[in-house]
């Protein structure tokens, strides 16, 4: 597994994508709080150097370069947005964002303006918010001040995540392309935890993701 194996320093390039038939970022504030504090005291009980640890594997598909992730789309979003937060205090989150271009949402227009807008060193004003996405990074944040008691360690703990946060990243063959329902249904089996759009929610979202005043 060596040649997929990934961490957010050695991602190189790579760009990803929010298939549409894939629902919305789902963490709350508990799952948000649950890993930051398992991250803390991994890295704490690492006695001599830090070691990887794994947040799992993301099951994706090459589009033309970029990456289609089938499944795994929650935790990746989960690592943009301590990006967002933890660039602050380590360069390479910086770099991992790529200035919002790490990951696109293919029906999602809003969503990737946000997450561009946030990785932006001149934020923008925006009317939209996306609530959930908003409450993990304020999360995050609330987590690095009042668990780190200086920018010290903060600097410290965001590096160690930066270069030790592994994910393995598999590929589907390219054969799933030749049919599109296809990946909906490998989602659907091998997902057990989350819930893809159904067919008719494809739909409508593929019709509208180009109209205005989709409400």
């Amino acid at each position: 597994m060596s040649d997929n194996k990934f961490t957010p320093e050695k991602t190189g390039e790579m760009k990803f994508s929010i298939p549409v038939y894939q629902r919305l970022f789902a963490w709350k504030e508990k799952e948000v709080k649950e890993l930051m504090e398992d991250l803390k005291y991994h890295f704490d009980h690492c006695l001599n150097e830090p070691k990887p640890y794994y947040i799992g594997m993301l099951t994706t598909i090459n589009k033309n370069g970029i990456y289609d992730l089938i499944d795994g789309q929650q935790r990746f979003t989960m690592m943009t947005l301590m990006a967002i937060v933890w660039r602050l205090y380590h360069d390479g989150w910086e770099q991992f964002l790529m200035r919002g271009e790490r990951v696109k949402f293919v029906a999602r227009t809003e969503d990737e303006v946000y997450i561009k807008n946030k990785a932006s060193e001149n934020k923008k004003s925006q009317d939209y918010i996306n609530r959930d996405m908003e409450s993990g990074i304020k999360t995050i944040e609330m987590f690095m001040e009042g668990k780190f008691d200086s920018d010290t360690k903060r600097k410290r703990f965001a590096e160690k995540t930066y270069k030790n946060l592994t994910f393995f990243v598999t590929e589907l063959p390219a054969g799933y392309l030749d049919d599109g329902a296809s990946l909906n249904n490998y989602f659907d089996v091998m997902n057990s935890a989350g819930r893809s759009l159904e067919e008719h929610e494809v739909i409508k979202v593929d019709l509208m993701r180009n109209m205005e005043n989709q409400e």
